[in-house]
């Protein structure tokens, strides 16, 4: 996750989420105590929106997507802050009333066949600053290039701290020679802040070669590669790294826990999961394991959920199918999985209770999203249920909120008020 970040500002919560060589931050030893695996029941009681039983190796298969899902009490989200990007090329923010809609940062103009996107905000533990990357590709071709900034939440003192400094696609004068070296500097995606937010780890998209791993000091704007790979979360507390590289070109097909000075702590080979590649994986802060997403060419279209204790190396099945367009995501308490699967064509956003093995539908119709509350009571999701749009979920009702005046959302991230 990409990983979705629990953070505060103050003491305020978010949820949501690619060298030059230099010395490693010191980090604290580790905070948690890995959790001991335990067995799922394999009866659970019935979901909520679903007939019958269902187990984590078995969706619903009745799924009631015409019933009537009652409406979220207001009082339950007062004063939380969504952030979005996507609409008029934009970084948004917005209280989840609806209100205070605030533009915090538009693309560049484009540039003869040029333009700009926006991705990707993510929030800081501390509900400080947004990290961001904004993209740039010329029509009617593929190729493209991409530049990691940071900003206040406010929107205020934007920085682009890897990408082109002053190259300018388009400008007068812009040569082939130009072009070559736009496109052959670094493509930075998938920003990730570290626990303490002094770090960002991210991804430099090389084309025909692995993905390089690397990590952004925040305050010295210095950089380093530490690894191969696309797949990438930090562990608990800080100090490593676990990477995969679903890249034909990488030397390795396995899951790597990587120090930040890029030796290799340990690997976990994919061969007892049946797994040629990885979708994605999770590294639970409370917990400290690992939930990985995969599949296998022999089997296109099932891509099966695991669990890993990375310190023992033990592992447990916990679904035998998922829909590889949402990663599965821990829940901030350790005990839920959230993860998606199509129905009849239509896409849901469910639930894996690990200690009763119960599954549940918490939103039909996804298209996005899927953040969880630090509370783990609620998710933000954009969904098609009641028109496209942004809406706030109760995990355990399924009763909901549609975000007013949101348009054309795609990245979220959201921030909570101090308890």
């Amino acid at each position: 996750m990409a990983k979705v970040m629990n953070g505060a500002l103050g003491v305020i919560t978010l949820l949501s989420i690619f060298c030059i060589g230099v010395g490693c931050v010191a980090r604290p030893s580790p905070s948690y105590t890995p959790k001991v695996l335990t067995s799922l029941t394999s009866q659970p009681t019935a979901a909520p929106g679903s007939t019958g039983t269902a187990t984590p190796d078995q969706t619903p298969t009745s799924v009631l997507l015409s019933t009537p899902r009652p409406l979220l009490n207001p009082s339950v989200f007062k004063d939380i802050t969504v952030f979005y990007s996507g609409f008029q090329d934009a970084i948004w923010r917005i209280k989840a009333d609806g209100s205070e809609k605030q533009m915090l940062f538009v693309a560049e103009e484009p540039a003869g066949e040029w333009y700009w996107l926006l991705d990707a905000p993510r929030l800081s533990h501390d509900g400080q600053r947004l990290a961001f990357i904004q993209s740039v590709q010329q029509r009617g071709l593929m190729d493209w290039s991409s530049s990691l900034w940071v900003m206040n939440a406010d929107g205020s003192e934007p920085k682009e701290l890897v990408g082109k400094g002053d190259l300018q696609p388009g400008s007068p004068g812009w040569s082939k020679e130009d072009l070559l070296a736009f496109l052959n500097k670094e493509r930075p995606v998938s920003p990730i802040w570290s626990p303490d937010d002094s770090l960002i780890a991210f991804v430099d998209s090389v084309p025909y070669e692995p993905g390089r791993v690397c990590i952004l000091d925040v305050e010295s704007g210095q950089w380093w590669k530490i690894g191969e790979g696309e797949i990438l979360d930090w562990s608990p507390d800080g100090n490593m790294l676990a990477v995969h590289s679903a890249s034909r070109y990488a030397a390795t097909n396995a899951l790597q826990i990587l120090n930040l000075d890029g030796t290799v702590h340990s690997i976990i080979g994919l061969s007892p999961f049946n797994f040629d590649f990885l979708f994605s994986l999770d590294w639970s802060e409370t917990t400290g394991l690992i939930a990985i997403q995969g599949g296998n060419e022999e089997q296109p279209g099932t891509y099966p959920v695991f669990v890993i204790d990375p310190h023992s190396n033990s592992k447990k099945l916990v679904l035998k199918d998922s829909y590889h367009g949402y990663p599965p995501q821990w829940s901030p308490d350790g005990k839920m999985i959230s993860f998606e699967r199509a129905v009849e064509d239509v896409k849901n956003l469910y639930i894996l209770e690990l200690d009763s093995g119960e599954v549940r539908l918490v939103m039909p119709n996804v298209t996005g999203g899927g953040i969880w509350s630090p509370d783990s009571r609620l998710m933000l999701v954009r969904s098609e249920l009641e028109g496209d749009g942004l809406y706030i979920v109760s995990v355990s009702d399924g009763s909901y909120w549609k975000i007013p005046n949101v348009e054309g959302s795609t990245s979220l991230a959201w921030l909570f008020p101090p308890e």
